[in-house]
């Protein structure tokens, strides 16, 4: 007797692309979309890539810092940050200077130009930012943002465990010691140059 072979369980209703309910994909596809929807923006307004926005909105919140300061704060790769930065040097976006402490090292400064373009597109991101958010009640923002900072905290320890020994990296995340999220992302501290 030959037997049918059975079909494949059709997907969800509520899961229409089987596989998008991995969080790491799920935040990848927000972030891309972010970043697509910022890049229009961004090109259009000041002719910058996001990344470039990226750069100078930090400059402007920590002048003075070092590249290799910027590239622990924005996790962008260095050769693409020295990259960003030269351009942004171009444009009379940025500026270098010797350090003051050490003059090996070369400090970032935003120039005049620079500032009012970073307070515009700091203007910008924040207004588009509480429009989309907008349409949750505070105590889903106030718990998106926990659940944030819980898993950024999470994975940077996971991640310095793996880079401390690299033969205990697995895919399991499980909670730290302490479970309490940091008040604010901006208590996250990155890792150091």
């Amino acid at each position: 007797m030959n037997a049918k072979p059975k079909a494949a369980p059709a997907p969800k209703s509520d899961d229409p692309l089987p596989g998008t309910r991995y969080i790491t994909l799920r935040l990848d596809i927000l972030s891309g979309l972010f970043k697509e929807m910022g890049e229009l923006s961004h090109q259009r307004r000041f002719g910058l890539s996001v990344r470039e926005v990226r750069l100078i909105l930090q400059i402007m919140h920590n002048p003075g810092l070092t590249l290799s300061r910027l590239v622990a704060l924005t996790y962008i790769e260095k050769t693409l940050v020295s990259k960003a930065v030269t351009r942004l040097t171009q444009l009379g976006l940025v500026q270098r200077r010797i350090g003051d402490q050490d003059a090996r090292h070369v400090q970032l400064q935003l120039t005049e130009k620079g500032e009012r373009v970073a307070r515009q597109a700091s203007s910008d991101v924040t207004s588009v930012t509480a429009q989309m958010m907008s349409e949750f009640p505070e105590s889903d923002r106030q718990a998106f943002e926990r659940v944030l900072d819980v898993l950024t905290m999470r994975v940077e320890q996971r991640l310095a465990q793996a880079m401390a020994d690299p033969g205990q990296l697995t895919m399991s995340i499980a909670a730290p010691e302490s479970t309490q999220a940091p008040k604010t992302s901006k208590s996250r501290k990155p890792p150091k140059p």
